[in-house]
């Protein structure tokens, strides 16, 4: 039973030999702070006096009484409704039911509030004698209860109302800016976005075994906890150092989620006046997201450490270019809810970006289609468990820097396994709704990036891409094993290439998207082909179905009734330059090429001003495939052209040489 005293009636019920005062509800409401449960366990404190500076409280004004931040009991203080003008204050025990749990138990101290109607202000209280430990129907008789108005007490940004649901964060240390231990005037607080949930000020010698923690109310459904932590949620932090006045961002050493009624151990909370985010770059499309940014957000001033190596950048409708230095175009200012590609023009290079803690409950606007978000705080967490479950079915694909994880029969496959903070995503919603990250099982050790793998299969990441999901167990007809590479082409370039993992997989499809490194890669309504390269027997062979889809950027196809062929088994319908791999290489590539009649072959090799500087085939060969290795020792990093020729044909095929 919820007590809500009334103002002036008292009722008295008889239990054995025992009285109880028994508050009835009626119409007088109880201070929000001070409402609590009816125990059948209770201790009764009298107070003689209760002062806020000296000066007797009023008749409308309350104290309560409360074991850590819970509130077990509370009178409104009328001394003309209490015997001999001295009024007591009940202190509910633990009796073993939920209502009650978290309330006294012997040997508990309780400490004291007052509650000021007229200014509407809750001041904590002390007692001038010491006050007895609890036990069940103890009655403990003190002297004087006051407020000293002028002690700051709580900092301003921290006051915060009890809820009916609490739990509570445990930290074995906390330290300032300069890593020094908190002073006993300092306080800890934990917060919902900019609603704080809870405080506790840092006197570790009143904390048992000098270990304080940090509580943190849920939404209750009440008006007072409205914004207050959700389920899942996971709180932040902030601390108040009392001597400099100052509030600073805190870092604790782990995460974890709110779920009512738990305790969450963490070694360490550190102040922290920003925190830093490196985002590693590599060559051409990086798909990336900040979670933090400093005050500054323009394009030019995050980016400036890097811009020399920077082209351009692209948001989900707008983009940036760079122009000798000059930053043109509609993306003017970064924000932490967007995905961003940039594209590098230099091998390798670092992005650091240093601002605030990051809001891990950030709230997404997803609109039907394709969104371009970023991941809202650091480490990561798995594609099932970031998808609450209450919106899964709404989310058919996700799609990262390469990779993908789409929705099959109601489990997630695809190479992208993981969130993490620092990328961005292209998130597919069936409908317009509100996503955030459920980040109850997040990790915040960081996941290997494995976008780029030193294979021979190289190709350019692209900002258009598409993934083709495919299971190959109907291949009956190869020799496939687990490490063997699925390969697409476009005509006879390579576009993307993914390992098999013995699962269904998806393979990225990369398609033009107007720089020069993805020139013969996919437009709209081209069909892409696909090989399977056996490591066991060095061999590539064709993939087929009834239909594949043509190329769509940022989709999902599923192909469906495979059939393997090896190549060497089938006569060839055109001449062709089938591949050259790997591409980039250093300082070997292997070119395959299809010769369908018999014919004199001319293969030679150009540099990038049309001199050529090597021949590597002058014969005649019978119908088939063949594989021809140039070995480019001698020559210096640059693009390159296979030209492959025959009395009735002629076709080129650039590659790069990157030593």
């Amino acid at each position: 039973m919820l007590i809500k005293m009334e103002c002036s009636t008292l009722i008295y019920k008889k239990y054995g030999y025992f009285f109880f005062f028994i508050s009835s509800i009626l119409f007088c409401q109880t201070p929000a702070l001070f409402e609590h449960e009816q125990s059948t366990l209770q201790a009764f404190y009298f107070f003689d006096n209760v002062y806020i500076d000296g000066e007797n409280i009023s008749t409308d004004d309350w104290v309560g009484a409360f074991k850590g931040d819970i509130c077990v009991g509370s009178r409104q203080w009328d001394t003309s409704l209490c015997g001999g003008g001295v009024c007591d204050i009940p202190a509910m025990g633990d009796d073993g039911s939920d209502y009650t749990n978290g309330y006294m138990t012997p040997g508990d101290i309780p400490t004291f509030k007052v509650y000021d109607s007229s200014e509407d202000i809750y001041y904590n209280a002390v007692s001038n004698i010491e006050i007895c430990d609890w036990t069940n129907f103890e009655f403990c008789s003190l002297d004087i209860l006051s407020v000293d108005s002028t002690d700051p007490g709580i900092p301003e940004l921290f006051n915060f109302n009890i809820s009916t649901l609490s739990a509570y964060y445990y930290f074995y240390n906390a330290f300032d800016i300069y890593g020094v231990n908190l002073n006993s005037d300092d306080w800890v607080a934990a917060f919902n976005g900019n609603v704080c949930v809870g405080a506790r000020q840092w006197d570790i010698s009143a904390c048992g075994g000098g270990i304080c923690d940090v509580p943190v109310m849920g939404n209750d459904g009440s008006d007072y906890s409205v914004g207050y932590i959700e389920l899942g949620g996971i709180p932040s932090f902030k601390i108040y150092d009392a001597s400099e006045n100052t509030y600073y961002d805190a870092v604790p050493s782990e995460n974890y989620s709110w779920t009512n009624f738990d305790f969450n151990m963490i070694d360490s909370i550190n102040a922290v006046e920003y925190v830093e985010l490196l985002i590693p770059l590599h060559y051409e499309n990086n798909l990336i997201s900040f979670y933090t940014l400093p005050d500054n957000p323009d394009v030019s001033s995050v980016i400036a450490d890097i811009s020399d190596n920077l082209a351009g950048i692209v948001g989900e409708s707008f983009s940036s270019q760079n122009n000798n230095g000059v930053w043109e175009g509609s993306l003017i200012n970064f924000d932490t809810y967007s995905g961003y590609w940039l594209r590098m023009t230099s091998e390798s290079d670092i992005l650091l970006v240093t601002g605030p803690p990051p809001n891990p409950n950030k709230i997404y606007e997803l609109h039907s289609g394709l969104n371009l978000i970023s991941f809202p705080t650091s480490g990561s967490v798995s594609i099932p468990d970031g998808i609450d479950d209450s919106i899964e079915d709404e989310i058919p694909f996700v799609i990262g820097e390469s990779k993908a994880a789409a929705q099959l029969n109601g489990q997630w496959v695809g190479s992208l396994t993981e969130f993490e903070g620092g990328k961005g995503y292209w998130i597919n919603s069936n409908i317009a709704l509100d996503f955030q990250y459920n980040l109850q099982n997040l990790s915040l050790s960081r996941t290997v990036n494995s976008n780029f793998i030193n294979n021979q299969f190289s190709f350019n990441q692209s900002q258009s891409q598409s993934f083709y999901f495919m299971t190959l167990d109907d291949l009956s007809t190869l020799e496939l094993n687990i490490g063997d590479w699925i390969v697409a082409y476009n005509d006879n370039l390579i576009v993307g290439a993914r390992q098999w993992n013995g699962n269904i997989i998806d393979v990225p499809v990369m398609g033009y998207d107007g720089s020069e490194n993805t020139i013969g890669y996919c437009n709209s309504n081209d069909t892409p082909s696909f090989k399977v390269y056996s490591l066991a027997n060095n061999e590539l062979s064709d993939i087929t179905s009834d239909y594949i889809p043509s190329f769509t950027p940022n989709s999902i196809v599923y192909l469906e009734e495979l059939k393997g062929q090896i190549a060497d088994e089938i006569i060839p319908s055109n001449y062709n330059i089938i591949s050259a791999y790997p591409n980039p290489f250093n300082p070997e590539t292997t070119i395959q090429f299809s010769v369908p009649y018999d014919s004199e072959v001319s293969i030679v090799i150009y540099d990038l001003y049309g001199k050529k500087i090597e021949s590597l085939v002058n014969a005649n060969y019978q119908p088939g495939y063949y594989n021809i290795i140039w070995d480019a020792s001698q020559y210096s990093s640059g693009i390159y052209f296979v030209n492959m020729s025959t009395k009735n044909f002629i076709t080129t095929q650039k590659i790069i040489l990157v030593k």
